[in-house]
C-alpha cells in the first residue's frame, strides 16, 4: 500500500513525471487560459457598456439596432423597421 501511496509501479517511481507532464501541459496552454479571460472580461465590459446604452438612450438603441439589422440579415430588416416603429409610438408620451 505504501508503494501505491508513493507512487511506485512495477515500472519504478511514476508519480512525479505524470505530475510534470500535467504541469508542462497546462504551462504550454498558459497563454490560451490567459486570452480566453481577457476575452470574458472584455465581453463582460461590453455588455455592461450595452445595457447603459440601451437604457439610457432607447432612441439611439433602436436605431443602431436597425443599423445592425439591416447590414446583418437585410431579409428581415423591413418586419424590424415596422416593429421599431411600433416601439416608437409607445415611447412617446
Amino acid at each position: 500500500m505504501r508503494d501505491i501511496k508513493d507512487g511506485k509501479t512495477e515500472r519504478g517511481y511514476a508519480r512525479m513525471c505524470t505530475s510534470n507532464s500535467a504541469i508542462l501541459i497546462f504551462l504550454s496552454n498558459l497563454s490560451q487560459y490567459q486570452n480566453a479571460d481577457r476575452n470574458q472580461r472584455i465581453i463582460n465590459v461590453e455588455s455592461q457598456t450595452h445595457k447603459e446604452f440601451k437604457n439610457e438612450d432607447r432612441e439611439g438603441y433602436l436605431d443602431y439596432m436597425l443599423r445592425r439589422s439591416r447590414i446583418n440579415k437585410p431579409e428581415v430588416y423591413e418586419k424590424n423597421k415596422a416593429k421599431a416603429q411600433t416601439f416608437r409610438e409607445k415611447l412617446k408620451p
